[in-house]
């Protein structure tokens, strides 16, 4: 009987390596995948940026393509890959790297894999969500319409081995925050290049305990901005005099005044959602104003306040001029006469 014993054992054993044997195989298979190459095109610099990036971290070689001018040269190269367990990497979508390209390396026996979106904001995100990026505790952040600043952010990226993000208009992309917290989540760090973001972005990001570190060409601005704070809170608690006690009376009677015989407002307003309204209308009482100061105005969030006006820009009745790491806003000529301001 403890013979049979002996042999049940054995027999569970192999049933559970005969089982088990084959998942084992292939999920260990798919931890030894590697790219061997990345394919980017030479003339998309915002997405030979995210590319260079990686290819420094894991020193993987970059071919750059040139639409029908070296696809052919392109493919002979990687038909080194034929068969092998490395997959070629392609950055950019279908627009930027054709499907017929990417189907002319399966043909050959080349595995493909692809990262891209539909902009390039959307590819530096997409280079994080797809794991890629691990194990980075920092993310450089650039505004991805300065390719000026490109070269810069490249350069951190490979000292700190870091992921490159790419905002818009001073704004990170919307699913920043999302795939940092699911994919980059030894994040301490962002590096942030020029005046890639404005202020608001940068108080969200310290907001949720990361350290925002300015390029070095930009910490003389970093100095004088926290120093302008600093003199804006003196005058704010020391100089609580008598002559500032009548300013803010004849502020308030003047506000006052122009309150009482103003008219009512019509025409396009009336085409405004609640929210908008309410936004157009601090901006307009006020002739213009800092973005960073409508929070408080209008008690909307940061991120609201930024769709919100991002809508009104786009339908030409705000204007948004840069001013230091913020915005100053103002009602269009064209809106105002429409309102009858």
């Amino acid at each position: 009987m403890a013979g049979a014993g002996v042999m049940d054992k054995k027999l569970c054993l192999a049933l559970v390596v005969l089982t088990f044997g084959p998942i084992l195989t292939l999920a260990s298979q798919r931890q030894a995948l590697t790219y061997g190459a990345i394919v980017v095109r030479g003339d998309i610099y915002a997405d030979w940026t995210l590319a260079t990036a990686y290819s420094a971290k894991e020193q993987i070689p970059v071919l750059t393509l040139v639409e029908k001018q070296n696809e052919e040269a392109i493919l002979g190269i990687l038909s080194a890959l034929k068969g092998s367990s490395s997959q070629v990497l392609i950055v950019g979508d279908s627009d930027a790297i054709s499907v017929g390209f990417e189907n002319s390396l399966e043909g050959m026996g080349v595995s493909v894999d692809r990262v891209g979106g539909a902009t390039r904001e959307s590819t530096s995100i997409q280079m994080i969500v797809r794991g890629l990026w691990a194990a980075a505790e920092a993310a450089i952040v650039v505004d991805g319409g300065r390719s000026d600043l490109y070269v810069l952010a490249l350069n951190v990226s490979r000292g700190t081995l870091s992921p490159i993000v790419f905002s818009k208009e001073g704004l990170l992309p919307e699913d920043f925050t999302e795939a940092a917290d699911r994919y980059l989540t030894d994040l301490k760090k962002v590096y942030l290049i020029g005046d890639s973001l404005v202020d608001e972005e940068i108080e969200d990001l310290e907001g949720r305990g990361l350290s925002v570190v300015p390029s070095a060409s930009d910490q003389n601005n970093v100095v004088h901005r926290k120093t302008w704070l600093a003199l804006v809170r003196w005058l704010r608690t020391d100089l609580l005099s008598v002559p500032t006690l009548i300013g803010m009376l004849l502020g308030f009677s003047m506000t006052y005044l122009y309150l009482i015989r103003r008219p009512e407002r019509g025409g396009v307003m009336n085409f405004l959602s609640a929210d908008e309204k309410r936004l157009m209308g601090a901006i307009i009482d006020r002739g213009e104003v800092k973005q960073q100061e409508l929070p408080p105005i209008i008690g909307y969030s940061r991120a609201k306040i930024s769709r919100l006006i991002s809508e009104l820009v786009d339908r030409h009745m705000l204007e948004r001029e840069r001013m230091g790491k913020t915005y100053v806003l103002r009602a269009t000529d064209s809106f105002k006469k429409a309102a009858g301001k």
